[in-house]
């Protein structure tokens, strides 16, 4: 965190937000997802879900509303700097 003017500003490293995954994913990748953001295995994730579904089955909607919520996780492309030395 840096601070500019007065004002925290947090970079992109540091910001942590629910995505959905894809990468790992299986139906939509919520699952996926809060395994990256809690930073664990995504089958245990989902294995704890499915076992939350089969004692209470209105999850499968909220999966499903969060499949359709959650943003797509962006895909960030670092920009390589050549030097004009390099390139001849």
């Amino acid at each position: 965190m840096t601070m500019t003017n007065g004002v925290k500003v947090m970079s992109k490293k540091e910001v942590k937000r629910f995505y959905r995954s894809i990468d790992d994913q299986v139906l939509f990748g919520v699952c996926a997802g809060v395994a990256e953001y809690f930073e664990i295995d995504p089958t245990i994730v989902r294995l704890g879900f499915s076992l939350l579904c089969c004692f209470c089955p209105p999850l499968i909607i909220v999966y499903f509303v969060a499949g359709i919520v959650m943003p797509v996780k962006p895909i960030y492309k670092e920009a390589k700097i050549v030097d004009e030395k390099e390139k001849k």
